[in-house]
């Protein structure tokens, strides 16, 4: 029992986290509740971000940061500009309760397979459990493998593993799923029907998509979610909506995907070419360029300062080996990736479905694709991306695909959901609903 109260309790302080430092009911903001609380949850995981890197554990001082939370809280909503009552209107709530309901169901399947993949064992645990005592990001030295992937996903899993009442890594995990489900929720609600309708969308995606493995220590879970809110805000651009929070979103993000596994990078710079392909200005493309080579930048110079590897797969990637490839060897290679992508694409409910949408999407001409060409450039780039992983590498092909190609298209078919809310929205048949 005391397991579930910690849960809730784990929800509320996330929901908590999605309602400032923008008062979302705030009557000269936005109409659109969970467009708010996005942007909302991706200042605070980019503000606990900075607080990874500092030199000391904030995770003893978890009275006092609920506090704080609480009072910001409080000066924020109860104010003239807010219209606090919206918390109880029947549309706010019904949501909630929804988004409670499946979070509850999803953890209780957690809490009842305690068991952790490998890579969750041998490398995520340890760097979370690091954190979890009071370890400091230079502490993560101590850990012969800690050059795999960077931490932050790990802190994350710390921080919210002790901000309960009852402290285990477990509740750490239960994070990752209130991310995951909020995500759902945000490019479900971008759905042009009824309420009701747009969380019975929710409801079918997180059935299509929910695995516990996924939660049992993988960091992809992560990316998929922050992936999935991006597709919205970069939506919203090729719109032309020019609305700066979109840009804003887009950057937080890609700090975050950054310091969240080693191919963040790379998704980083597959979201800064999308925004440099849509239709904001020069001048916005010129410092969206800045702004995102600024952010990796400083993860390689926070590396080179603190002493930590720059290259942190010197076995499996170098240039000698790239150099040696012959022919054959990229044939050979090639034949081995095509064959388990197609494969591991058609073991993946969600991809399954993202194809069927962009065929009927192709079928049906009288629906435009100009504002969603950005997910067909993700596609490819994103592709080409895991192509030239898999022959780059110096590992075996087959054992490579076998043990991350399902992991690694997992973790990008959330974005690609928008597609789907695209489709139903120009369909003429759904406008009526």
């Amino acid at each position: 029992m005391i397991e579930i109260f910690n849960s809730i309790y784990i929800f509320i302080f996330f929901t908590l986290l999605t309602l400032f430092p923008i008062n979302i009911f705030n009557k000269k903001i936005s109409d659109n509740n969970l467009y708010s609380q996005s942007f909302n949850m991706l200042i605070n995981l980019n503000i606990l971000f900075l607080f990874s890197l500092l030199p000391f554990s904030i995770l003893d001082l978890k009275i006092h940061f609920i506090i704080l939370i609480f009072f910001i809280i409080f000066f924020a909503y109860f104010n003239k500009n807010s219209d606090y009552k919206r918390f109880f209107k029947k549309d706010f709530l019904l949501i909630y309760f929804i988004f409670l309901i499946v979070f509850f169901i999803l953890t209780s399947n957690v809490l009842n397979n305690l068991f952790l993949e490998w890579d969750g064992q041998k490398f995520y645990l340890i760097k979370s459990i690091i954190f979890f005592q009071g370890g400091t990001f230079n502490d993560l030295k101590t850990f012969e493998y800690n050059y795999f992937h960077p931490h932050y996903g790990q802190y994350l899993w710390a921080f919210f593993a002790r901000i309960g009442f009852i402290e285990n890594e477990v509740f750490g995990r239960v994070f990752y799923i209130a991310l995951y489900c909020f995500s759902i929720l945000f490019v479900s609600s971008k759905l042009k029907v009824k309420d009701y309708l747009k969380l019975s969308l929710f409801v079918l995606l997180i059935l299509l998509s929910f695995d516990y493995d996924l939660f049992a220590g993988w960091q992809e879970i992560i990316l998929f979610s922050l992936l999935t809110l991006s597709a919205v805000y970069l939506f919203n651009l090729y719109e032309n909506k020019k609305n700066i929070f979109d840009l804003i979103s887009l950057f937080l993000i890609s700090n975050i995907l950054i310091w969240t596994k080693a191919e963040g990078f790379v998704y980083a710079f597959i979201i800064l070419s999308l925004i440099v392909l849509s239709k904001i200005s020069v001048q916005k493309k010129l410092f969206s360029i800045l702004t995102i080579f600024s952010l990796i930048l400083l993860k390689y110079l926070i590396f080179y300062i603190t002493e930590f590897d720059l290259d942190p797969r010197p076995v499996q990637y170098n240039i000698e080996y790239v150099a040696s490839l012959d022919f054959t060897t990229i044939f050979s290679k090639l034949k081995t990736i095509f064959i388990f992508l197609t494969y591991y694409l058609t073991t993946n409910e969600l991809m399954i479905l993202n194809i069927l949408v962009f065929a009927s999407i192709i079928f049906f001409k009288s629906i435009k694709t100009k504002n969603i060409k950005f997910i067909y450039h993700f596609f490819i780039f994103n592709y080409i991306f895991l192509i030239f992983v898999y022959i780059s590498n110096s590992f075996d092909t087959e054992y490579l695909m076998r043990t991350t190609a399902e992991r690694l298209i997992f973790s990008t078919s959330g974005f690609y959901l928008f597609s789907l809310i695209y489709f139903i929205n120009e369909f003429k048949f759904y406008k009526k609903l």
